[in-house]
């Protein structure tokens, strides 16, 4: 953001009669996804609300954002916004999105954090989302241990190991 687009926004927030639609297409146009969610926060006008998530969404994709503006938007898809967050890729709003928004596809966002291979968020997705598939992630993050000899890999075990006598990690 640049500090064009904090006036900008202040304008569009502080002054009375602003143009609210010419001052959001300003932010849409300099990509702020950050004031623009903000303003989508604050708006009681249903289409400039969508608007807004729709660009945040399909145009700027920033993964922060969109979760952050699906926190607070209850009128919103959240398989669409499920889709866009695996594409953009960023483990941590894919587990953010997990444990905090309602309706949330954990088995799919489990796979997607299974892909991305990222063993903290592996982590954190088992020990903080509700009903998340411990057998899978338990499985993922032991293979996050791969190492570039095939005979000294994790994962070798797998075959053998019983993943139920993990189960003590759920109380930890």
């Amino acid at each position: 953001k640049s500090k064009n687009s904090e006036f900008i926004y202040k304008f569009a927030t502080e002054v009375k009669g602003a143009p609210i639609t010419l001052l959001v297409d300003a932010l849409i146009y300099l990509k702020d996804s950050w004031h623009l969610c903000h303003i989508a926060k604050d708006t009681n006008n249903e289409l400039l609300k969508h608007k807004i998530f729709n660009t945040i969404l399909y145009e700027i994709k920033n993964a922060k954002d969109i979760y952050k503006c699906a926190k607070f938007m209850d009128c919103i898809d959240v398989s669409e916004i499920e889709s866009v967050l695996i594409t953009i890729g960023n483990a941590e709003y894919i587990y953010k999105f997990a444990c905090d928004i309602e309706g949330a596809n954990i088995d799919i966002l489990a796979d997607a954090i299974i892909k991305l291979g990222n063993a903290e968020y592996i982590y954190h997705f088992a020990r903080s989302v509700k009903n998340a598939p411990m057998d899978r992630l338990a499985t993922a993050i032991i293979k996050t241990g791969e190492s570039a000899n095939p005979i000294k890999s994790v994962s070798d075990l797998l075959p053998t190991m019983d993943l139920a006598g993990l189960s003590f990690l759920s109380v930890i």
